[in-house]
């Protein structure tokens, strides 16, 4: 009887990023018009979250995050490596292969 392993992982664009400038997704969403006011100011914000954006503007939590990640992908690799298989699979969802297009990787997905 075969064995199916299924595995999964984000593509979250921030790890392509240094950590000092992972603020950017945190100042668009704040920067929104449907974002209330009161919200966009740090002292309204969860402690944990005053926190995180301490006095780096996020620089240490966005390696914190980065290392979780990372730490997460390897564990990944570390299950498909360790996974006898006959043939591999990979599959993507076709928003992200028209992005990929977009960007000149190869055909995308219809």
């Amino acid at each position: 009887m075969g064995q199916i392993l299924g595995l999964g992982m984000s593509h979250y664009p921030g790890l392509h990023m240094l950590d000092e400038d992972m603020w950017v997704f945190l100042r668009l969403t704040l920067s929104g018009k449907k974002v209330p006011q009161r919200v966009k100011e740090p002292r309204n914000w969860p402690q944990a979250m005053r926190e995180g954006w301490a006095d780096d503007d996020g620089a240490q939590a966005g390696r914190l995050h980065r290392e979780r990640c990372l730490g997460a992908t390897r564990a990944l690799r570390e299950r498909l490596d360790a996974f006898k298989s006959v043939s591999t699979w990979a599959v993507q969802s076709r928003a992200l292969a028209r992005a990929h297009a977009a960007r000149g990787g190869g055909r995308g997905a219809a």
